[in-house]
């Protein structure tokens, strides 16, 4: 009985052989490809991590660079309204002036129109040079006559 039992367990080594190996193979190759799966899937997590860190230093670049555009946009519109304002005042000391400028004939002679005094270097040396009809060449002409008198 003891041999018939090791006749039937050749047979069934010597049938299903074949189907064992096969299935050891198939096993192994599987074993593999997972293996090499969750290499894959390592890798592919590390790169989303670094994508997304990617992302988060960029969305900083951002949020600083908006508020740099915003800033301008509001310097922008600051110095629009100003221009506009400084062309209002403008526009008004123009008209003031033509209608309160004296014609020709009755010119009545102003610190302007007179005949400039004798200037010495080293008034012309501390002059500061503001362009012709500004606050601050008018103003700085006034101190230069009080000294030029004064000496």
């Amino acid at each position: 009985a003891i041999d018939i039992g090791r006749g039937g367990q050749k047979i069934h080594r010597g049938i299903f052989a074949p189907v064992i190996d096969e299935s050891q193979r198939a096993s192994e190759l599987l074993a593999q490809r997972v293996e090499n799966t969750e290499k894959g899937m390592e890798y592919t997590q590390q790169a989303l991590n670094s994508f997304a860190s990617a992302i988060a230093e960029y969305a900083e670049h951002l949020k600083s660079h908006t508020g740099a555009i915003q800033g301008l946009s509001e310097a922008s519109q600051e110095l629009k309204r100003g221009a506009f304002e400084q062309n209002r005042v403008l526009s008004r000391i123009a008209e003031v002036m033509e209608q309160g400028m004296p014609t020709k004939e009755t010119e009545i002679p102003t610190k302007e129109t007179e005949v400039p005094e004798a200037k010495t270097e080293t008034s012309e040396v501390t002059k500061p040079g503001y362009p012709p009809g500004c606050f601050r060449s008018r103003q700085s002409s006034t101190d230069e006559s009080k000294v030029v008198k004064a000496s």
